[in-house]
């Protein structure tokens, strides 16, 4: 009875022993493994220090003494990272490259340029060179070009099948008693459905413009009825 009742009493207390040992030598464990990848941790960031410097000094090579455009609205600042700044910097203007600077850990990269007269720092994403702007420039203007010579084709094709009223009315995209299928589509699209029925009289359909809250009526392909 009195080993029984030693038992009943020690018993738990060498489990709890138990269980803190093997607690501890978890604890052990993940603690050597800590220290594992820290050490990787920081052989990381020594290499990504290294190729920060190494990025920069390339870039100061290829930047230094070039002209850039501002391609956003940003900030002249007095410091890289500051708050401090000389005013603002507009799309189009042009600063000159001094340096190329990494700040902080994350290496957010600013150019060291004078502008105006006055030297501070702008963050390396608001600038590009000359060269590109320009192409940009080329291309965006090029772009338009062609946008409007291809809606001065469209409306000479208009005018030359339906006149120059009815084509005025497709280019605005309206809808009009009298007007056909044909017509609907070039100026409001394709329906998104079409219920047709058949009469003695004829065919009637129903176009759904389901988005646009418009329902036309075509009677043998004329527009007799709308709702919208």
């Amino acid at each position: 009875m009195r080993l029984l009742i030693f038992f009943l009493l020690w018993a738990p207390a060498i489990l709890i022993s138990q269980d803190l040992n093997t607690i501890d030598l978890q604890v052990d464990s993940l603690m050597t493994i800590k220290g594992a990848y820290e050490k990787k941790i920081v052989g990381v960031q020594q290499s990504i220090d290294s190729l920060n410097e190494i990025k920069t000094g390339l870039m100061n090579q290829h930047h230094q003494g070039e002209n850039y455009v501002c391609i956003m609205g940003t900030l002249l600042y007095a410091e890289p990272g500051g708050h401090e700044d000389y005013g603002k910097v507009v799309k189009g203007d042009i600063v000159n490259v001094l340096e190329t600077i990494a700040h902080g850990k994350r290496g957010i990269y600013y150019y060291k340029v004078i502008f105006n007269g006055q030297i501070g720092f702008i963050i390396a994403d608001a600038l590009t060179t000359e060269a590109i702007y320009n192409a940009s420039i080329n291309r965006e203007a090029e772009h338009k070009k062609r946008l409007i010579e291809s809606e001065a084709e469209h409306r000479k094709s208009l005018i030359e099948e339906y006149g120059e009223v009815t084509a005025n009315k497709i280019l605005r995209h309206t809808y009009w008693i009298g007007m056909t299928k044909d017509m609907a589509i070039k100026s409001l699209g394709s329906p998104d459905d079409i219920n047709r029925t058949v009469t003695a009289g004829g065919i009637n359909e129903q176009w759904v413009y389901r988005k646009r809250g418009i329902y036309l009526y075509f009677d043998d392909g004329v527009l007799t009825t709308f709702q919208d």
